[in-house]
């Protein structure tokens, strides 16, 4: 395949609570949010199980999430009637592929009950099923229960597992010269994007080491913060490394000639982090969207990313999309999406106050003039509502 693909949306038609629900996703950037339990680390889960590529990165991750490696699919869920699709287009906006994640259980083998990304012509009624895989083969190389092949990233909560708390389960080994971290300069690039978020917080001459933590299935780049101990870093600090340790690998592959994009998905996004450190990530996350061809897709429940990512919305709701899920028991995506509204949802509040307007005006007479307009429109109010019954505005 050397074709550019973007996920286009994730249709729930069933899935645990979830039932016709359909997640539009931006070509850019998509947030998701909402209470907690509404099921949005679920929906990052599932848009990454349906993609990816089996190969290591120079820190020996994979860009090919595995869901059971977040979550967990009981034997006592109806999980054989799920029905979940994954619908994939061209640059263009074209559709491309799509595919139905479907459920398998390998627990004898000790992988758990796992998603299978199969061939489906949900989207295209008129072919057959057979027909649509042998499409699907022949134009994007991707078999009958096989992903679609983009570099596919999760960056689960796992990745938050703080270092000083268990020393023993922490691996930290410095990278050596021939490495590709090295070879492609990938520690600058990881330097200046860190310096970018928290301004000056790595030395121009700082080593790079790889971190593994035995809670994590990624391994994350480091350097060392000024006056900060590798193992005392906090955890903020630590996220905003694990993020960018994503961006890093993503921009090595970048490098390579038949590189065509990629995906990352980010559970939690602000976990730790100062609002104004997670403007910053956002914009980071925003130029490099456009530089490295990745389409993000995060959660979180920070109003501070909630009120800049409307914003993006309201400019290109082609590239941004903003998703809020209401109501745990049966979820629905909001579709009145205010600031004020969003922000009244999520401290579960039934009505919200009305910005304050300030007005201004070129002179007193102009002052006067809208003052006694305003005045003549509350006595029309007051007679309509006190006279309802009969026709009295016609006459005033």
């Amino acid at each position: 395949m050397n074709m550019r693909l973007l996920v286009d949306e994730l249709k729930l038609d069933k899935f645990r609570s979830f039932k016709g629900v359909t997640i539009p996703i931006g070509r850019k950037i998509t947030v998701i949010s909402g209470v907690n339990g509404v099921g949005k680390s679920n929906i990052l889960s599932l848009i990454a199980s349906g993609s990816g590529t089996n190969r290591k990165s120079p820190m020996n991750s994979n860009y090919q999430p595995e869901f059971t490696e977040f979550f967990n699919i009981d034997s006592t869920e109806p999980y054989q009637d799920y029905k979940l699709y994954l619908k994939y287009v061209k640059k263009n906006g074209d559709f491309a592929i799509a595919r139905r994640l479907s459920f398998k259980d390998d627990t004898p083998t000790n992988r758990g009950i796992r998603i299978i990304p199969r061939t489906t012509n949900i989207y295209e009624p008129k072919l057959k099923n057979s027909e649509v895989a042998q499409r699907d083969k022949s134009k994007f190389d991707v078999g009958g229960s096989a992903r679609v092949k983009i570099p596919t990233i999760y960056s689960s909560l796992s990745r938050l597992y703080p270092l000083g708390e268990k020393v023993d389960s922490v691996k930290i080994n410095k990278v050596r010269r021939q490495n590709l971290i090295i070879q492609k300069k990938a520690d600058e690039k990881f330097r200046d994007w860190y310096n970018f978020v928290i301004p000056g917080a790595i030395r121009e001459n700082a080593d790079v080491s790889v971190i593994n933590k035995s809670a994590c299935s990624r391994a994350s780049l480091h350097m060392d913060i000024i006056n900060t101990p590798t193992l005392s870093q906090s955890i903020g600090q630590d996220n905003i490394g694990n993020i960018i340790s994503a961006l890093t690998e993503l921009y090595i592959l970048s490098l390579e000639n038949n590189y065509q994009g990629g995906l990352l998905c980010i559970d939690e996004i602000e976990v730790s982090l100062h609002p104004d450190t997670q403007v910053r990530m956002l914009i980071l996350l925003n130029k490099l969207s456009e530089e490295l061809n990745i389409q993000i897709i995060m959660s979180t429940h920070s109003l501070t990313i909630l009120k800049e990512c409307l914003e993006l919305e309201k400019k290109d709701n082609a590239n941004y999309k903003v998703i809020y899920l209401k109501n745990p028991s049966a979820p629905i995506i909001a579709k009145q999406k205010s600031y004020p509204l969003l922000k009244a949802d999520m401290f579960a509040k039934l009505s919200f106050n009305k910005p304050h307007v300030n007005m201004y005006f070129e002179d007193e007479i102009g002052k006067k003039l809208f003052c006694e307009l305003m005045k003549s429109f509350e006595s029309i109010v007051r007679v309509v509502e006190n006279q309802a019954s009969e026709n009295k505005l016609r006459n005033i």
